[in-house]
């Protein structure tokens, strides 16, 4: 575990605890660091020459305004978050497809939840029932999308879909900010960290199987090349 993770899991527990026993100055400390030390760990993680940091890294940057602007309690903050996340999850959409493919049976459950939710709660939500159709959507494509990457984002994307609807029933009576708290930050912890040990396992594989592979045809060229040379000497004593 990255330096950068064991310091997320500490903010991580504080700003849980803070949340279920409602000191709001202490998560205005511990929520903007939530995602910036993923960005972090994603940054210790990245192999040199990888170039620019990808969308997961902006989609992460996105999620750090966002978390921010939901701590502001009234409806223009909720609004402000909601398009910042929003931003999360198109750069998580567009980072998980170019990796993979989205497995058709996730993306039909995922649509199937969302307009689920939407006819459940729509009603309650009121004035917001459009934008969270809109976002509820977004969501399910990046859970779809994430669930072809692999299962560390699978889970990722899923804890996500949880973590917003537990949000959402909030708005809609059922509060239960703790629980959605940390499925927020265990979603985002495994998104970043299934995402950066693909790149790590490959570059492992790599180093630990073409090596050796590439040893052994270097003895099988050797000894085709002693062969032949035996085959010369034989051939010219003749």
């Amino acid at each position: 575990m990255t330096l950068p993770l064991k310091l997320f899991a500490a903010v991580a527990a504080v700003q849980i605890a803070a949340v279920a026993t409602g000191l709001t100055a202490l998560q205005w400390v511990t929520t903007p660091l939530l995602a910036p030390l993923l960005i972090w760990h994603l940054q210790v993680t990245r192999r040199r020459g990888e170039g620019r940091p990808d969308a997961v890294v902006h989609g992460l940057g996105f999620a750090t305004a966002g978390d921010i602007a939901l701590l502001i309690p009234n409806r223009a903050g909720l609004l402000a978050g909601m398009v910042f996340l929003l931003g999360t999850l198109i750069c998580f959409t567009l980072a998980f497809l170019n990796r993979a493919k989205p497995l058709p049976s996730p993306s039909a459950m995922f649509a199937l939840l969302a307009v689920s939710a939407n006819a459940l709660f729509g009603d309650r939500w009121g004035a917001f029932r459009v934008p969270l159709l809109v976002y509820s959507l977004a969501l399910s494509a990046m859970a779809a999308a994430a669930a072809g990457v692999s299962p560390l984002v699978a889970a990722g994307g899923v804890l996500f879909v949880v973590a917003d609807l537990l949000t959402g029933l909030g708005y809609a009576g059922l509060h239960l900010p703790a629980v959605a708290a940390a499925a927020h930050a265990a979603a985002l912890a495994l998104i970043a960290t299934g995402w950066a040990r693909p790149q790590n396992a490959g570059g492992s594989e790599r180093s630990g199987v073409e090596q050796p592979v590439r040893r052994a045809r270097a003895w099988a060229d050797h000894d085709a090349g002693g062969r032949v040379a035996d085959d010369r000497a034989v051939h010219l004593s003749r």
